[in-house]
């Protein structure tokens, strides 16, 4: 399985990585970096040919213009081991934007991700996941109340991860920097 995603910006990557470092060492929550770095995921995938996504992705960087996301608050999926993140405000460039990459990579994969569909489509920043429990939210979301979550993230990458053989990781498969300069 594959995910089509952007990484973070320096900025952000070193405050979320710091939020997931100390929930590994408060709260012994660590699977969450079972992904290399903070990003959100636009879709997940079985690429028919991994090539021809790539020269896609490449394609699509290339003519992309850097755009923002933002963000606000703490989410939580729940469940048994339920999940901790930070939600992405849904903009109508990043909605287009979504859309378009989940259209036309679809039509070069035999699945795409249920929750990819636009129309479902929740995008966020997973902080913690797999290995929480309903005891550690409280304790969790104390320590997470002393951040401010209202980012303005700007997106300048397309970003393949490829799930590791064992399928308890993933790795960066390749990384294609948006050509255009920011709007402003």
């Amino acid at each position: 399985m594959l995910a089509i995603t952007s990484l973070l910006d320096t900025e952000h990557t070193e405050i979320v990585n710091t939020i997931i470092k100390d929930f590994e060492k408060e709260f012994g929550v660590k699977q969450v970096q079972a992904t290399p770095d903070p990003h959100v995921t636009y879709l997940t995938t079985d690429a028919l040919d991994m090539n021809l996504l790539k020269s896609y992705l490449e394609r699509t960087s290339k003519c992309h213009r850097v755009f923002h996301m933002y963000t606000t608050g703490i989410g939580v999926f729940p469940g048994e081991h339920p999940v901790i993140y930070i939600p992405v405000l849904r903009t109508p460039p990043l909605n287009k934007f979504q859309s378009a990459l989940y259209k036309d990579v679809s039509k070069l994969s035999t699945e795409t991700g249920t929750f990819s569909q636009p129309k479902i489509w929740l995008p966020h920043i997973s902080l913690a996941l797999g290995d929480t429990s309903l005891d550690l939210l409280t304790p969790m979301f104390k320590y997470l109340a002393k951040y401010n979550f209202d980012w303005q993230i700007p997106v300048d990458n397309l970003t393949i991860f490829k799930q590791s053989e064992n399928k308890t990781s993933f790795e960066i498969e390749s990384e294609y920097n948006f050509a255009n300069p920011i709007l402003t």
